[in-house]
């Protein structure tokens, strides 16, 4: 083969596969980047629907623990009592989880590698298992007045219940939790907590 027509080939050969490398990879799925900011101050609104049909508000802000001695708080900021404590932890096998708490429950909300398909034991207590069943590049809230980038939908089952009874939540990369559905049957919602508003702190 001539030389030029080697030459040629490769220059076509570069342009066709060598520009894969230049591609922006997808950033990795950590617990740290879907679940909440710990960011002081941060205030969430929702909107939220319970009993079917009853309709409120709730806005929420962050608190960061000052000491050892107190926990991160979702804090209500009309009651003043904590909505969720916010913490990490690691599983047994020494990977990152997220954790959402109350003062009756704790729930392993993320954990460990975050990829459709990935399981784990939320609550070993109450028997509920996690599944991420789905990873949005984008999605769009119910009313699709917003939409967020790279979000992941979670899939908490609790033994003993039909397979269409369980909790499904959805968390956006660098927002926490936007939504989150408790379903009975393949089309009854009984409630939903869906985001409405964030403000950062000044």
């Amino acid at each position: 083969m001539p030389a030029e027509i080697a030459l040629l080939l490769f220059v076509i050969a570069c342009f066709g596969g060598c520009t894969v490398n230049n591609a922006t990879p997808a950033p990795e799925a950590t617990v740290q980047s879907y679940f909440f900011p710990l960011d002081n101050g941060m205030l969430y609104t929702y909107g939220r629907t319970t009993n079917f049909t009853d309709y409120d508000t709730i806005t929420c802000q962050m608190v960061i623990a000052q000491s050892g001695l107190t926990q991160n708080e979702l804090k209500d900021t009309t009651t003043k009592l904590p909505f969720y404590y916010i913490s990490y932890t690691n599983d047994a096998d020494g990977n990152l989880a997220g954790i959402l708490s109350t003062d009756t429950s704790t729930l392993m909300a993320l954990d460990g590698k975050l990829e459709p398909g990935a399981t784990w034991v939320a609550d070993e207590i109450r028997g509920i298992q996690a599944t991420v069943v789905e990873q949005y590049d984008d999605y769009y809230l119910p009313g699709r007045q917003q939409a967020y980038t790279d979000v992941l939908a979670v899939e908490y089952h609790q033994d003993g219940q039909p397979a269409d009874t369980y909790t499904l939540r959805f968390f956006a990369r660098g927002y926490g939790l936007i939504l989150e559905r408790q379903l009975v049957g393949p089309t009854t919602e009984i409630s939903r907590l869906q985001l409405i508003g964030i403000q950062y702190p000044s």
